[in-house]
């Protein structure tokens, strides 16, 4: 069987990105099982994309910040959907229902309507984060974030 010599490369490769755990095909990172959300128009101040390295350490992983707020509020393990543009407020899917997590003070809601279009449709209307319908749940143990 005959040898293969290698060519050096004339150019150094670029360094390979850290792997992540998360679904490559997913609009909305998430660690979950639960399938994709569905299209919708992302309102004008929010992004499913966040640019925000913090963002896939706030979600990847069972005991990251994101996981443990939900775990805290007694939901199951989520997916991050939407991200306003200050990073301060987030909207996660953790079931069939959609929740608000409050970064800055660690609060969640559970939002009226569970349409992801809907929900994005509101909040690009003026003042849309104020007209979602939304109800604070009471934490069920302590949350260490």
């Amino acid at each position: 069987m005959p040898l293969i010599q290698a060519t050096p490369l004339m150019f150094p490769l670029p360094p390979t990105p850290p792997k992540s755990t998360l679904p490559a095909r997913s609009p909305a990172k998430s660690t979950t099982k639960f399938p994709l959300a569905p299209p919708f128009i992302v309102p004008l101040g929010w992004t499913t994309r966040p640019g925000s390295p913090s963002f896939e350490y706030e979600w990847d992983g069972v005991y990251s910040a994101g996981q443990n707020i939900a775990r805290g509020y007694g939901l199951a393990l989520g997916r991050p959907i939407l991200e306003d543009d200050d990073a301060s407020t987030m909207i996660f899917q953790p079931s069939d229902k959609l929740y608000i997590w409050d970064v800055l003070y660690h609060d969640v809601y559970e939002i009226g309507s569970q349409d992801i279009s809907e929900v994005a449709r509101v909040l690009s209307q003026e003042g849309g984060y104020k007209k979602l319908q939304k109800r604070l749940l009471d934490p069920v143990e302590d949350i260490a974030v």
